[in-house]
């Protein structure tokens, strides 16, 4: 029998999406969302972290207007997050490549002997999220890949220990730097330009991401898993049961490799993994 693979986290996430404000102001973001029939408040610019039940329109320096959710905390709220911006688009809400989404997650059970762990197995898959998004995302400075911040670090070499100096930097596609006073980690490497899909699947794969991690041991090195050694380690390869949420998530992370990835042994091997 198949061991189980299931998507049940409780965990709390919540997002941003980045506007610019040529031509739109924040009230035109907070219409888009009461349209939804969620709440939003026009704030200035604050660290965003009491917004129990409403949305926030407010200003923001390196875009023009960022927009947040409350937290959520079930897998079946996803759609609302996704509803919102396809109501702001409506409303001509303009961004460029340089605005993005970022995606926050609770991991208040997490030690820091964990996230040392957590971001050690980022590390060995990066190169593939990272290739699942357009490549202006995989070049902008505020996202900017782990592996390019460890400058010594290349394919298939091993590493006992990895800078501390990597937990406090707020700009990297993965950002712990918020985990010692708020218990959150940040993804911060999405694309504005995403579909509907692209948002609801990449939120349920941060957080699955999240709970392999725990439950995997600490990686013994941080050579870089190929495509089928990553569907393996994430548990969605044909030995695995899947769920429904985790089978449109495995199609749509293995999809959006092939829109993106160049490389022909890599090619051949996502092939390889649609077609189990």
């Amino acid at each position: 029998m198949k061991e189980k693979s299931i998507l049940n986290s409780t965990r709390r996430f919540g997002i941003e999406f980045e506007f610019l404000d040529s031509n739109i102001d924040r009230k035109i973001l907070q219409k888009a969302v009461i349209s939804t029939g969620q709440n939003c408040h026009v704030r200035n610019w604050e660290h965003t972290i009491n917004n129990f039940d409403s949305w926030v329109a407010k200003t923001d320096s390196s875009c023009g207007f960022e927009l947040c959710s409350p937290p959520f905390n079930e897998i079946k709220h996803i759609p609302l997050i996704s509803s919102v911006l396809d109501h702001c688009l409506k409303l001509k809400a303009e961004f460029n490549e340089m605005c993005g989404y970022h995606i926050h997650v609770e991991v208040s059970d997490f030690s820091w002997e964990m996230i040392t762990k957590l971001v050690m197995h980022w590390i060995k898959i990066e190169h593939l999220i990272i290739k699942s998004h357009p490549d202006h995302r995989t070049n902008n400075p505020y996202c900017k890949p782990l592996n390019s911040f460890l400058t010594n670090l290349r394919p298939n070499e091993k590493y006992e220990t990895i800078s501390s100096d990597i937990f406090y930097q707020k700009k990297l596609a993965l950002n712990t730097s918020n985990f010692e006073n708020r218990k959150t980690i940040e993804f911060r490497v999405g694309n504005m330009a995403s579909k509907k899909e692209d948002i609801e699947e990449r939120i349920k794969f941060y957080l699955w991401f999240i709970e392999i991690s725990k439950i995997s041991k600490s990686p013994s090195n941080l050579n870089w898993l190929n495509p089928i050694e990553t569907i393996h380690w994430l548990k969605l390869s044909h030995e695995y049961e899947l769920d429904s949420e985790l089978k449109s998530m495995k199609i749509w992370f293995l999809n959006s490799l092939l829109d993106n990835i160049k490389n022909s042994i890599e090619l051949k091997q996502i092939q390889e993994m649609r077609n189990l």
